[in-house]
């Protein structure tokens, strides 16, 4: 768990604080010893973590994916913390607001990897099987955001 870009030391954006969770994804890739039961155990794990994380620290915002934030050239981090409705990253923490935006059933509903609804209301959901990500043949993630009603990520920019 880290506090900036590179997992280290205090926040780097002073106006914006967040919190970044790191793994390293090798962990979670498709063994060649025959251990796949144990891997997807692993990547289960991994997005389960996520969702307690989420569930306990309660963000109003809360999207990852590998490579580090992405987001469009004419986006800022804080518009998308703040919008009602946010682009669909492999990794997303809806806040309430969002969900009734959505509709709660299409929600919880998706075609994603892993959905978890929070205490808060919110909802965890990894949209991809970790460490699939977004864009790659055979991944649902233009179904879920079909299904959601959101646009995928775009991920022209990196921060």
């Amino acid at each position: 768990m880290g506090f900036d870009r590179t997992g280290l030391g205090f926040p780097s954006y002073q106006s914006t604080p967040y919190l970044e969770f790191t793994t390293w994804i090798y962990a979670l890739q498709n063994p060649d010893d025959g251990h796949i039961d144990r891997v997807k155990q692993r990547r289960r794990e991994f997005a389960e973590i996520h969702a307690k994380a989420a569930d306990i620290l309660d963000p109003q915002w809360g999207f990852g994916r590998r490579g580090g934030l992405a987001i469009g050239e004419d986006e800022t981090v804080e518009d998308l913390a703040t919008r009602t409705k946010p682009p669909l990253y492999e990794y997303n923490v809806f806040r309430p607001e969002t969900v009734e935006a959505i509709g709660r059933e299409q929600v919880l509903s998706a075609p994603a990897y892993y959905v978890e609804e929070l205490d808060s209301g919110g909802v965890f959901m990894a949209v991809t099987e970790p460490p699939k990500q977004c864009g790659h043949e055979g991944q649902q993630c233009e179904e879920v955001a079909d299904q959601l009603g959101l646009s995928l990520a775009k991920t022209e920019r990196y921060h």
